[in-house]
């Protein structure tokens, strides 16, 4: 499975700046915490950060299934196999928010550990 393109929606967008963030302050901590050794400096957890992108993830998985099911419902009249049919539609659609959001989440928890 792929990630969502950066700008298909205001979610991805979202999502690749908190992906951003966390990368850039992260390393920004490590340098100082092991390369630069600067005393009395301690970093922030970047774990909210991870749990905001996880909980945009998410709003991106709703907001898939919400776009099927809008356009199976103005096609009119369904069938259960065809409301199936949408829903498998939906997590593929909005799949990819949650997996990036994870990936955020994780690489918070991999910085928590490295700069402790």
């Amino acid at each position: 499975m792929t990630l969502p393109y950066p700008v298909s929606s205001w979610i991805s967008v979202v999502l690749y700046l908190c992906l951003f963030l966390i990368f850039g302050i992260g390393l920004w901590q490590s340098l100082n915490k092991h390369l630069f050794r600067k005393p009395g400096l301690s970093g922030h957890s970047l774990v909210p950060l991870g749990l905001t992108a996880l909980t945009f993830g998410v709003i991106g998985l709703v907001k898939g299934y919400m776009d099927v099911l809008q356009a199976a419902d103005a096609a009119g009249e369904m069938t259960k196999i065809q409301l199936a049919h949408a829903l498998v539609h939906g997590s593929l659609a909005g799949a990819p928010f949650p997996i990036l959001g994870l990936l955020c989440l994780g690489l918070s928890f991999v910085f928590k550990y490295i700069n402790q």
